[in-house]
């Protein structure tokens, strides 16, 4: 009876440990505005509530992508299986992650590409009932392409959004979006993103500051690269999310790349 007793309590402060840690996870989240969702809590313990499907490398317009979409617990019956991948880019209905990565080009070094494409999405479903802080979670629609660098180890730093909103922190600034164009620039010391219509982000390694173009530091508008491993090489990740009722398509033209010493 004491052994069963004592198992049983062993058990409890288990339970205990992995709720307070999910807790904490969705603490840590909303804190930084980040959102939350109980696929990547679970996730973020190790379990395998989320994987990356139909993974094969493809050549668009001259490069080397690794494609997949990504199945998740909320999509995993839902528009992933009715992506459509082209000879340049995808098709993407409601509910639906296609991922994308640029393999044959290094971003960590002093260089600049420019990915001249359409970016066309639109996103159906209203957000009347969703206020507040309510944007950052996964009942918020929306339709984007997510901009990310990422590493040989799976580290991944997200830069930028393209679609019905700009910023993961904020609201939908538009039902339909098409962008022609961004460019993904390391300078060597900051990396700059910038899209046709002239907006511009940039982040620096110690998430702080970056230099302006008169040679003074300033307070960084974007954020830190530092979870990159600086010894490997870092590839372009270009992926849609579609939160809702809407779509994203991607038509990559050309891939523009310049080297500097």
């Amino acid at each position: 009876m004491k052994k069963r007793i004592l198992i049983g309590i062993i058990l409890i402060i288990i339970a205990i440990i992995i709720f307070g840690f999910i807790a904490f996870k969705i603490a840590n989240q909303l804190t930084f505005g980040r959102g939350y969702n109980l696929v990547d809590g679970l996730r973020a313990l190790g379990g395998k509530f989320q994987s990356l499907k139909n993974v094969h490398k493809v050549n668009w317009v001259g490069h080397e992508f690794e494609i997949a979409y990504l199945d998740t617990l909320q999509y995993k019956n839902t528009g992933n299986k009715d992506i459509k991948f082209t000879d340049n880019g995808w098709y993407a209905p409601s509910y639906s992650l296609p991922r994308s990565k640029l393999l044959d080009v290094n971003l960590n070094q002093k260089v600049k590409v420019k990915i001249k494409a359409n970016f066309e999405g639109e996103m159906r479903s209203t957000n009347e009932d969703c206020t507040g802080h309510c944007i950052t979670t996964e009942r918020y629609h929306f339709s984007e392409f997510g901009i990310y660098m990422n590493d040989e180890s799976g580290n991944r730093q997200g830069m930028r959004v393209l679609g019905t909103r700009d910023s993961i922190i904020n609201g939908n600034k538009r039902d339909k979006y098409n962008f022609t164009e961004f460019t993904v620039e390391n300078t060597g010391e900051e990396i700059i993103i910038s899209d046709n219509t002239g907006f511009e982000i940039s982040y620096s390694m110690d998430f702080n500051y970056v230099t302006n173009e008169a040679g003074v530091r300033e307070v960084n508008i974007g954020g830190n690269y530092g979870k990159l491993n600086q010894d490997q090489k870092w590839m372009l990740g270009i992926n849609c999310h579609v939160n809702g009722e809407g779509y994203c398509k991607l038509e990559i033209k050309e891939i523009v790349v310049e080297y500097f010493e």
